[in-house]
Protein backbone atom coordinates (compact mmCIF):
# COMPACT_ATOMS: atom_id res chain seq x y z
CA UNK A 1 0.00 0.00 0.00
CA UNK A 2 2.04 2.73 -1.50
CA UNK A 3 -0.30 5.24 1.03
CA UNK A 4 -0.73 4.81 4.45
CA UNK A 5 -4.42 5.11 5.60
CA UNK A 6 -4.75 7.12 8.82
CA UNK A 7 -6.90 7.86 11.65
CA UNK A 8 -8.25 10.90 12.74
CA UNK A 9 -10.64 12.80 15.02
CA UNK A 10 -13.12 15.04 13.57
CA UNK A 11 -14.45 18.61 15.00
CA UNK A 12 -17.52 19.50 13.39
CA UNK A 13 -18.68 23.51 12.84
CA UNK A 14 -21.06 25.07 10.18
CA UNK A 15 -21.23 28.16 8.57
CA UNK A 16 -24.18 29.47 6.47
CA UNK A 17 -22.54 30.72 3.00
CA UNK A 18 -25.10 31.94 0.04
CA UNK A 19 -27.19 28.83 -0.12
CA UNK A 20 -24.76 26.55 0.87
CA UNK A 21 -23.26 25.45 3.93
CA UNK A 22 -20.21 24.60 4.80
CA UNK A 23 -18.52 21.92 7.56
CA UNK A 24 -14.77 21.95 8.07
CA UNK A 25 -12.90 19.30 9.72
CA UNK A 26 -10.14 20.15 11.01
CA UNK A 27 -9.04 21.62 7.32
CA UNK A 28 -5.83 22.88 6.78
CA UNK A 29 -4.96 25.55 4.56
CA UNK A 30 -4.68 24.94 0.71
CA UNK A 31 -1.45 23.95 -0.82
CA UNK A 32 -2.54 25.76 -3.44
CA UNK A 33 -5.48 28.02 -4.47
CA UNK A 34 -7.86 26.81 -7.61
CA UNK A 35 -11.45 26.55 -8.00
CA UNK A 36 -14.00 23.60 -7.90
CA UNK A 37 -17.02 24.08 -10.10
CA UNK A 38 -20.27 21.82 -9.53
CA UNK A 39 -23.05 20.99 -12.13
CA UNK A 40 -26.04 19.68 -10.10
CA UNK A 41 -28.93 18.44 -11.56
CA UNK A 42 -31.47 20.14 -8.85
CA UNK A 43 -34.40 20.11 -11.08
CA UNK A 44 -35.32 16.85 -12.40
CA UNK A 45 -37.56 18.27 -14.94
CA UNK A 46 -35.82 18.53 -17.91
CA UNK A 47 -38.77 19.30 -20.25
CA UNK A 48 -40.99 22.52 -18.90
CA UNK A 49 -39.72 25.43 -17.66
CA UNK A 50 -38.50 26.96 -15.42
CA UNK A 51 -35.51 25.50 -15.11
CA UNK A 52 -33.23 25.00 -11.49
CA UNK A 53 -30.40 23.14 -12.27
CA UNK A 54 -27.40 25.22 -11.00
CA UNK A 55 -23.35 25.85 -11.62
CA UNK A 56 -21.77 26.44 -8.20
CA UNK A 57 -18.12 28.03 -8.67
CA UNK A 58 -16.25 27.58 -5.15
CA UNK A 59 -12.51 28.51 -4.20
CA UNK A 60 -10.78 25.50 -3.02
CA UNK A 61 -11.10 26.21 0.60
CA UNK A 62 -14.87 26.24 0.51
CA UNK A 63 -15.33 29.97 -0.09
CA UNK A 64 -18.65 30.12 -2.51
CA UNK A 65 -17.94 32.54 -5.85
CA UNK A 66 -20.75 32.13 -7.50
CA UNK A 67 -24.15 30.14 -7.95
CA UNK A 68 -25.21 30.33 -11.57
CA UNK A 69 -29.06 29.43 -12.35
CA UNK A 70 -31.31 28.43 -14.79
CA UNK A 71 -29.61 25.98 -16.16
CA UNK A 72 -31.39 22.65 -17.97
CA UNK A 73 -29.34 19.21 -17.57
CA UNK A 74 -30.84 15.92 -17.36
CA UNK A 75 -29.69 12.46 -15.69
CA UNK A 76 -27.27 10.07 -17.14
CA UNK A 77 -26.05 7.10 -17.05
CA UNK A 78 -23.02 7.69 -15.40
CA UNK A 79 -20.40 10.23 -14.34
CA UNK A 80 -19.09 11.29 -18.31
CA UNK A 81 -17.02 14.74 -18.43
CA UNK A 82 -20.08 16.91 -18.69
CA UNK A 83 -18.54 19.35 -17.20
CA UNK A 84 -14.94 20.42 -17.55
CA UNK A 85 -13.06 23.32 -16.50
CA UNK A 86 -10.57 25.37 -18.25
CA UNK A 87 -7.27 25.07 -17.41
CA UNK A 88 -7.11 28.71 -15.48
CA UNK A 89 -10.31 27.60 -14.11
CA UNK A 90 -11.72 31.52 -15.41
CA UNK A 91 -14.72 28.92 -16.90
CA UNK A 92 -15.85 25.90 -17.40
CA UNK A 93 -17.70 24.16 -20.85
CA UNK A 94 -21.14 22.75 -19.41
CA UNK A 95 -23.26 19.85 -21.75
CA UNK A 96 -26.75 21.02 -21.37
CA UNK A 97 -30.41 19.41 -22.19
CA UNK A 98 -31.41 22.37 -23.49
CA UNK A 99 -34.23 24.13 -24.27
CA UNK A 100 -33.76 25.61 -26.60
CA UNK A 101 -31.64 22.99 -27.47
CA UNK A 102 -29.08 20.45 -26.31
CA UNK A 103 -25.70 21.87 -26.76
CA UNK A 104 -22.29 22.98 -25.41
CA UNK A 105 -22.11 26.40 -23.28
CA UNK A 106 -18.83 28.31 -21.87
CA UNK A 107 -19.53 29.48 -18.68
CA UNK A 108 -17.67 32.10 -16.87
CA UNK A 109 -17.34 31.99 -13.60
CA UNK A 110 -19.52 35.51 -13.37
CA UNK A 111 -22.16 33.60 -14.91
CA UNK A 112 -21.64 35.13 -18.22
CA UNK A 113 -22.71 32.62 -21.18
CA UNK A 114 -19.78 33.76 -23.50
CA UNK A 115 -20.35 31.39 -26.26
CA UNK A 116 -23.07 28.15 -26.88
CA UNK A 117 -23.09 25.25 -29.88
CA UNK A 118 -25.96 23.82 -31.08
CA UNK A 119 -24.73 20.34 -30.49
CA UNK A 120 -26.34 17.82 -28.49
CA UNK A 121 -22.65 17.17 -26.38
CA UNK A 122 -21.97 13.79 -23.65
CA UNK A 123 -18.83 14.89 -22.39
CA UNK A 124 -15.94 17.64 -23.12
CA UNK A 125 -12.47 17.72 -21.77
CA UNK A 126 -9.82 20.34 -22.60
CA UNK A 127 -6.27 19.35 -24.37
CA UNK A 128 -5.16 23.04 -23.50
CA UNK A 129 -6.17 26.29 -23.58
CA UNK A 130 -6.47 26.35 -26.90
CA UNK A 131 -8.01 22.99 -27.93
CA UNK A 132 -11.02 20.57 -26.47
CA UNK A 133 -12.83 17.53 -27.21
CA UNK A 134 -16.20 16.83 -27.10
CA UNK A 135 -18.29 13.63 -27.78
CA UNK A 136 -21.40 14.58 -29.51
CA UNK A 137 -24.80 12.00 -29.60
CA UNK A 138 -27.96 11.95 -31.21
CA UNK A 139 -30.00 10.75 -27.81
CA UNK A 140 -28.37 6.94 -27.51
CA UNK A 141 -26.05 6.28 -24.93
CA UNK A 142 -23.28 5.34 -27.29
CA UNK A 143 -22.45 8.60 -28.98
CA UNK A 144 -22.23 9.94 -32.59
CA UNK A 145 -18.63 11.36 -33.19
CA UNK A 146 -15.80 13.70 -31.57
CA UNK A 147 -15.04 17.22 -32.36
CA UNK A 148 -11.98 19.25 -31.64
CA UNK A 149 -12.85 22.89 -30.76
CA UNK A 150 -11.55 26.12 -30.25
CA UNK A 151 -12.86 26.89 -26.18
CA UNK A 152 -11.91 30.46 -26.79
CA UNK A 153 -14.73 31.00 -28.96
CA UNK A 154 -16.47 27.60 -30.02
CA UNK A 155 -15.43 27.31 -32.97
CA UNK A 156 -15.37 23.64 -34.72
CA UNK A 157 -11.77 22.82 -35.71
CA UNK A 158 -12.64 19.47 -37.20
CA UNK A 159 -14.89 16.56 -36.81
CA UNK A 160 -14.76 12.82 -37.07
CA UNK A 161 -16.99 9.49 -36.84
CA UNK A 162 -15.49 8.40 -33.62
CA UNK A 163 -18.74 7.58 -31.03
CA UNK A 164 -18.76 7.14 -27.08
CA UNK A 165 -20.14 7.79 -23.55
CA UNK A 166 -16.92 9.55 -22.50
CA UNK A 167 -13.60 10.53 -23.01
CA UNK A 168 -10.00 11.94 -21.58
CA UNK A 169 -7.58 13.54 -23.31
CA UNK A 170 -3.90 12.60 -22.22
CA UNK A 171 -1.78 15.22 -23.33
CA UNK A 172 1.42 13.67 -22.58
CA UNK A 173 1.10 10.60 -24.52
CA UNK A 174 -0.71 12.68 -27.41
CA UNK A 175 -3.72 10.32 -27.15
CA UNK A 176 -7.53 10.38 -26.56
CA UNK A 177 -9.45 7.96 -24.87
CA UNK A 178 -12.95 7.22 -25.58
CA UNK A 179 -15.17 4.42 -24.09
CA UNK A 180 -19.26 3.92 -24.39
CA UNK A 181 -19.82 0.39 -26.18
CA UNK A 182 -16.64 -0.25 -26.52
CA UNK A 183 -12.99 1.12 -25.83
CA UNK A 184 -11.03 3.14 -28.89
CA UNK A 185 -7.73 4.89 -28.31
CA UNK A 186 -7.33 8.52 -30.97
CA UNK A 187 -4.07 10.34 -31.12
CA UNK A 188 -4.76 13.99 -30.91
CA UNK A 189 -5.29 14.56 -35.03
CA UNK A 190 -8.40 11.79 -33.95
CA UNK A 191 -6.80 9.40 -36.07
CA UNK A 192 -8.24 6.10 -34.48
CA UNK A 193 -5.20 4.06 -32.86
CA UNK A 194 -7.08 0.79 -31.68
CA UNK A 195 -10.04 -0.32 -30.45
CA UNK A 196 -11.16 -3.13 -28.19
CA UNK A 197 -14.24 -4.73 -27.44
CA UNK A 198 -14.38 -6.23 -23.82
CA UNK A 199 -17.83 -4.28 -22.96
CA UNK A 200 -20.72 -6.13 -21.92
CA UNK A 201 -23.17 -3.01 -22.13
CA UNK A 202 -21.54 0.39 -21.58
CA UNK A 203 -18.39 1.62 -19.99
CA UNK A 204 -19.15 5.05 -18.23
CA UNK A 205 -16.11 6.60 -16.99
CA UNK A 206 -12.55 6.58 -18.09
CA UNK A 207 -8.83 8.54 -17.21
CA UNK A 208 -5.28 7.80 -18.07
CA UNK A 209 -2.59 6.92 -15.72
CA UNK A 210 1.20 8.25 -15.52
CA UNK A 211 2.61 5.56 -17.90
CA UNK A 212 -0.43 6.39 -21.01
CA UNK A 213 -2.45 3.41 -19.56
CA UNK A 214 -6.65 3.91 -19.20
CA UNK A 215 -8.34 2.96 -15.85
CA UNK A 216 -12.58 2.34 -17.32
CA UNK A 217 -15.53 1.85 -15.12
CA UNK A 218 -17.75 -0.86 -16.55
CA UNK A 219 -21.76 -1.13 -15.48
CA UNK A 220 -23.77 -4.14 -15.68
CA UNK A 221 -27.24 -4.10 -16.92
CA UNK A 222 -29.82 -6.67 -15.90
CA UNK A 223 -31.07 -7.70 -19.48
CA UNK A 224 -27.75 -7.62 -20.99
CA UNK A 225 -25.94 -10.62 -20.52
CA UNK A 226 -22.34 -10.70 -20.26
CA UNK A 227 -22.20 -7.06 -18.54
CA UNK A 228 -20.47 -6.51 -15.41
CA UNK A 229 -19.94 -4.20 -12.84
CA UNK A 230 -15.77 -4.11 -13.29
CA UNK A 231 -12.65 -1.50 -13.82
CA UNK A 232 -10.46 -2.82 -16.50
CA UNK A 233 -6.92 -0.89 -17.06
CA UNK A 234 -6.05 -1.01 -20.36
CA UNK A 235 -1.76 -0.68 -21.51
CA UNK A 236 -0.78 1.86 -23.80
CA UNK A 237 -0.97 -1.03 -27.14
CA UNK A 238 -4.52 -1.79 -26.08
CA UNK A 239 -3.95 -5.13 -23.57
CA UNK A 240 -6.65 -5.83 -20.93
CA UNK A 241 -3.75 -5.18 -18.21
CA UNK A 242 -6.43 -6.01 -15.04
CA UNK A 243 -9.81 -6.46 -14.82
CA UNK A 244 -10.99 -5.89 -11.00
CA UNK A 245 -14.72 -7.35 -10.34
CA UNK A 246 -16.87 -4.64 -8.30
CA UNK A 247 -19.84 -5.68 -5.80
CA UNK A 248 -21.32 -2.01 -6.19
CA UNK A 249 -22.33 -0.30 -9.99
CA UNK A 250 -19.29 2.70 -10.85
CA UNK A 251 -20.34 6.12 -12.49
CA UNK A 252 -17.08 7.61 -12.16
CA UNK A 253 -13.01 6.94 -12.21
CA UNK A 254 -10.24 8.97 -11.33
CA UNK A 255 -6.29 8.52 -11.22
CA UNK A 256 -4.06 9.88 -8.50
CA UNK A 257 -1.00 10.18 -11.30
CA UNK A 258 1.61 10.50 -8.54
CA UNK A 259 1.33 6.95 -7.52
CA UNK A 260 -0.94 6.02 -10.06
CA UNK A 261 -3.67 5.17 -7.28
CA UNK A 262 -7.57 5.32 -8.37
CA UNK A 263 -10.52 6.51 -7.06
CA UNK A 264 -13.96 5.38 -7.72
CA UNK A 265 -17.47 6.29 -7.86
CA UNK A 266 -20.66 4.14 -7.09
CA UNK A 267 -22.68 2.16 -4.41
CA UNK A 268 -23.35 5.25 -2.03
CA UNK A 269 -19.58 5.84 -0.99
CA UNK A 270 -16.11 6.82 -2.99
CA UNK A 271 -13.52 3.54 -3.18
CA UNK A 272 -9.96 3.94 -3.45
CA UNK A 273 -7.49 1.03 -5.01
CA UNK A 274 -3.91 0.84 -5.15
CA UNK A 275 -2.33 1.13 -8.95
CA UNK A 276 -2.93 -2.78 -9.12
CA UNK A 277 -6.53 -2.55 -8.18
CA UNK A 278 -5.87 -3.91 -4.71
CA UNK A 279 -9.26 -2.32 -2.21
CA UNK A 280 -8.12 0.15 0.18
CA UNK A 281 -11.10 1.97 1.50
CA UNK A 282 -14.37 3.09 0.74
CA UNK A 283 -16.50 6.12 2.33
CA UNK A 284 -20.00 6.50 2.39
CA UNK A 285 -20.94 10.01 1.16
CA UNK A 286 -21.31 11.77 -2.35
CA UNK A 287 -20.86 9.42 -4.89
CA UNK A 288 -21.61 9.92 -8.52
CA UNK A 289 -18.29 11.96 -9.94
CA UNK A 290 -14.92 12.97 -8.58
CA UNK A 291 -12.02 15.04 -9.29
CA UNK A 292 -8.81 15.16 -8.32
CA UNK A 293 -5.71 17.30 -7.25
CA UNK A 294 -3.25 16.38 -9.33
CA UNK A 295 -0.89 18.70 -6.94
CA UNK A 296 -1.47 17.40 -4.02
CA UNK A 297 -3.37 13.81 -4.52
CA UNK A 298 -7.02 15.27 -2.79
CA UNK A 299 -9.83 14.35 -3.80
CA UNK A 300 -13.47 15.71 -4.55
CA UNK A 301 -16.74 13.58 -4.51
CA UNK A 302 -20.04 15.42 -5.45
CA UNK A 303 -23.70 13.58 -6.24
CA UNK A 304 -26.52 11.47 -4.73
CA UNK A 305 -26.03 12.93 -0.90
CA UNK A 306 -26.99 16.37 -0.74
CA UNK A 307 -23.40 17.71 -0.31
CA UNK A 308 -20.25 17.65 -1.67
CA UNK A 309 -17.07 16.50 -0.01
CA UNK A 310 -12.85 17.41 -0.15
CA UNK A 311 -11.03 14.65 1.21
CA UNK A 312 -6.89 13.93 1.77
CA UNK A 313 -5.48 11.52 -0.48
CA UNK A 314 -5.78 9.16 2.11
CA UNK A 315 -9.10 9.68 2.87
CA UNK A 316 -9.67 12.19 5.83
CA UNK A 317 -12.22 14.67 5.16
CA UNK A 318 -11.21 18.17 4.91
CA UNK A 319 -14.27 19.94 3.81
CA UNK A 320 -17.95 18.82 3.62
CA UNK A 321 -20.48 21.72 1.89
CA UNK A 322 -24.34 21.47 2.01
CA UNK A 323 -27.26 22.91 -0.09
CA UNK A 324 -27.43 20.37 -2.99
CA UNK A 325 -29.90 18.57 -4.33
CA UNK A 326 -29.34 14.74 -3.61
CA UNK A 327 -30.02 14.48 -7.82
CA UNK A 328 -25.97 13.76 -9.50
CA UNK A 329 -23.87 16.04 -9.52
CA UNK A 330 -20.70 16.55 -12.05
CA UNK A 331 -17.72 18.48 -9.99
CA UNK A 332 -14.42 19.46 -11.82
CA UNK A 333 -11.41 21.82 -10.82
CA UNK A 334 -8.45 23.85 -12.14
Amino acid sequence: MKKALCSFKLLVFALLMVGVSSCALFAPAPSHEYTVWILDNADPDYTSPPFDDTLSVISSDGTPINTITGINIAQTIGGCRRLAVSPDGAYALVAVAGPPSPGLVRFQASGEERWSLDRRVAAVDFLDAQYAYALTSTGTIYGEAILLIDPRDGTVLDEVDQDGFDLVVDGGHEAIWVVGADIKKLNLAMERQLLIDPIGWCAVSVDFTSDGSAWVAERAHPDVPGSANRLLKIGPDGSVVNTVPLDFSPSCVRVDRSDDSLWVAGGGAIHMFGSDGTPLLSIPGPSFTLCIDQFDGSVWAAGRASRVAHYSSTGVEFLSLTGFSGDQAWIDAQ
